[in-house]
């Protein structure tokens, strides 16, 4: 009975790498004998299907990984993002909690923003429901968030939160 696998790791961009490793070895174990920096992953798509790094793999998968983005270089002209001081809450419907500020810069997007703000606060993002400024308006992940506006997370009262988006008769 073997004892290794071959694994097929590639990066969007690069060439395909193969690796060779224990019967057992988990994704995160393949990517570190093929040299990449476990800090810039962002995502990893196993046969098409995206898994975690203590994933188990099996002989013969196909790794693609997605990295950041690396700042710098000659041609690469970056402007230093601003501060901005962003006050969140993230609330049960109809109840309400303390307002906490947080710093962000104005070069993350709105949906990083309130991933990170939920990540803090031990929230799923499971349970996200909607995002509303200081007026009560709904805010879309498309929408910029602005520098001193207080927003409120709020998340669904149910565990279901599928449960949660039907009942259309929310009251605030």
């Amino acid at each position: 009975m073997p004892t290794t696998i071959k694994v097929s790791i590639a990066k969007l961009g690069t060439s395909i790498q193969e690796v060779e490793v224990e019967v057992g070895s988990t994704a995160m174990q393949a990517l570190r004998k093929a040299g990449f920096n476990l800090d810039s992953v962002v995502s990893i798509k196993r046969n098409g299907a995206v898994v975690a790094l203590d994933t188990v793999l099996d002989n013969q998968d196909v790794l693609l990984v997605s990295q950041e983005k690396i700042k710098g270089g000659a041609d690469e002209v970056t402007a230093e993002p601003n501060i901005l001081k962003l006050s969140f809450t993230i609330e049960k419907e109809n109840q309400t909690q303390p307002n906490n500020q947080m710093i962000f810069t104005d070069d993350m997007s709105t949906f990083d923003i309130v991933k990170a703000v939920m990540q803090s606060r031990g929230v799923s993002l499971n349970n996200f429901k909607e995002i509303r400024d200081s007026e009560g308006e709904v805010i879309t992940f498309a929408d910029k968030l602005e520098d001193g506006e207080a927003y409120k997370l709020i998340i669904c009262a149910e565990q279901n939160c599928g449960a949660c988006d039907k009942d259309e008769d929310d009251n605030y």
